[in-house]
């Protein structure tokens, strides 16, 4: 079960001369701005059609300028322009200024610059003031801001009051460590390419094809900009299986951001998903009543 996965770094890092993250990303700025009512005009009413729409042209049309570089042809790059603007709420002007590459952190500062706020990068729905109205990125995640305190005051008192923590040892939480070390036992690397972007989907798809057996249940949160669930679903495409193995993926899709199962209205979905899941791949194995 992968839940708000990246496997394939390189989808959610924006290096330059990879024009990738920007093709699997346009589909995320397009249904946040849809959700903020941030479109030029009204709002596509089936979120799914919407969805589809907007992931081929990006597949297409969009992917195919990126990827003409300097030789985009001027009619082209204008009705490009035209079409990024439609789909994402953003000017004319900004897409042009940026080469018709966004980044997540330019989209969340720029979407709704002119009212002096920001988007959330785990969550987009959520949004708060700006700080800096002309910072070229987010100054704070309103989403983290929003609910990091609830997580924060838990874990203290449970390390404290259950695990019996006594403050004297260093904890490192996670993300506090640094140079982390992406080798393999047996000397192999995580790595595609050599500026050392981490890429596990091979090591996936070695294991499915292994394994026959083995299924996959991605999760994803369609408000997500940490982990684009476009890009999740591309590198799924694109592990080399063959056919009949690709039916051994399933993908679930929650109308949430990278932690969807915080949301209590959807925790019904959330169940129904994974115990469809475990049911399905456990043979026909029930589980104990609840």
């Amino acid at each position: 079960m992968l839940v708000s996965a990246v496997l394939q770094f390189n989808t959610i890092q924006f290096a330059p001369g990879d024009d990738l993250p920007y093709i699997v990303n346009l589909p995320s700025y397009a249904i946040t701005a849809r959700y903020l009512d941030a479109l030029p005009g009204p709002n596509p009413p089936d979120l799914e059609a919407f969805m589809a729409e907007v992931e081929e042209w990006s597949l297409t049309e969009y992917a195919t300028a990126l990827l003409a570089g300097g030789t985009l042809d001027p009619g082209t790059r204008t009705r490009v322009i035209d079409r990024m603007h439609r789909y994402t709420g953003l000017s004319h002007d900004f897409i042009e200024k940026s080469d018709l590459r966004v980044t997540a952190p330019a989209f969340e500062a720029e979407l709704l610059r002119d009212h002096g706020r920001i988007v959330g990068r785990l969550d987009s729905r959520f949004t708060g003031p700006a700080g800096d109205i002309l910072g070229a990125r987010p100054s704070h995640d309103p989403q983290s801001t929003a609910i990091s305190s609830a997580y924060t005051s838990a874990f203290n008192s449970y390390v404290r009051d259950e695990l019996g923590y006594d403050g004297d040892r260093e904890y490192v939480p996670s993300g506090g460590t640094r140079d982390w070390n992406w080798g393999r036992l047996g000397g192999g690397r995580a790595f595609v390419r050599g500026g050392g972007t981490p890429n596990v989907a091979p090591d996936l798809a070695t294991a499915m094809k292994r394994n026959p057996s083995l299924d996959v249940l991605l999760i994803n949160g369609i408000y997500d900009l940490a982990t684009p669930y476009f890009a999740a679903v591309w590198t799924m495409d694109h592990m080399g299986l063959p056919p009949e193995l690709r039916s051994n993926i399933e993908r679930a899709d929650f109308a949430a951001g990278h932690m969807m199962y915080v949301e209590q209205s959807l925790l019904p979905q959330w169940k129904e998903v994974l115990d469809r899941f475990i049911l399905r791949t456990a043979g026909g194995a029930r589980p104990v009543s609840e």
